[in-house]
């Protein structure tokens, strides 16, 4: 079995037709929920000041914040399926909505979203307007440290109710989310943990760069329906390519490199 880890977005779309979504809408496990409830509870307390202050927001920001809080489990709240309500870098070139139904099916089966307010969180969860990041606190506890237990607990379980032979937990998330996993634990559960990480001219992907390339893995692996490390050693979208496997720290690192993108010719001003 392998399961793809990303991180959640800042920015959140819930405008999709309901019509169009391709999978299932599932509910968060009892166990994360009763770890999710503390979180928003403090939110819904926090004023408009604590909450800018927090996250670093504009006014704007902030009182859109402030107002995702009040309204936050509300009877008839918007909502969507974690992949459908996600909408940073990482998720545009995910681009779930321009996905087939096999696709769609691979990403609820195959991938997971570490998150500040629900932890281990299915493609398929649904999810609501929230603003959190995971270096937020819980009283004067990092969420990070928080949800460590809870949610390494819940990879390993996941994996062991899986009953295969093969255990591989691919890395597409940042440093930040990743944090929250305790990958010793893993390792010791028999779990491989692979991260893949993307390089341009040589030097690693500068940071938009970056978090697109891992939109556009997470894409290739559901369109090719990849489950297996080799398999995903073949993603080639936009110019990337595999070039190597090494241990780097706690992990194994699945390296893609590519050129550095041309940019656009500028087109000429027309002369009278």
């Amino acid at each position: 079995m392998i399961l793809l880890v990303l991180s959640p977005s800042k920015g959140q779309d819930f405008s999709t037709d309901p019509s169009s979504i391709l999978c299932h809408a599932t509910e968060l496990p009892e166990n994360m929920t009763a770890l999710t409830l503390p979180i928003v509870t403090q939110q819904k307390g926090f004023s408009k000041a604590v909450i800018k202050s927090q996250n670093k927001l504009s006014d704007a920001l902030a009182d859109r914040a402030k107002k995702m809080w009040e309204t936050y489990g509300a009877s008839g709240n918007i909502s969507a399926p974690a992949i459908y309500g996600f909408a940073g870098m990482a998720y545009d070139k995910l681009d779930v909505q321009t996905l087939g139904r096999p696709a769609v099916e691979y990403l609820a089966e195959h991938l997971r979203i570490v998150d500040p307010l629900t932890g281990w969180t299915k493609a398929s969860d649904s999810i609501e307007p929230y603003r959190l990041e995971m270096t937020n606190k819980l009283g004067d506890v990092k969420l990070q440290s928080y949800w460590k237990e809870a949610v390494s607990t819940a990879v390993i379980t996941e994996f062991e109710e899986a009953g295969e032979k093969e255990k591989i937990l691919i890395n597409v998330a940042s440093d930040e989310y990743w944090g929250c996993i305790d990958i010793k634990r893993l390792k010791e559960a028999g779990i491989k943990v692979i991260k893949a990480d993307f390089f341009q001219d040589g030097k690693r992907a500068p940071g938009v760069n970056l978090k697109m390339a891992r939109g556009l893995f997470v894409r290739w692996a559901s369109e090719n329906n990849a489950k297996s490390e080799g398999e995903l050693k073949g993603f080639d979208a936009d110019g990337y390519e595999f070039f190597e496997l090494v241990e780097e720290g706690k992990c194994t690192v699945m390296r893609f490199g590519r050129d550095k993108p041309t940019a656009p010719p500028k087109k000429k001003k027309r002369t009278k």
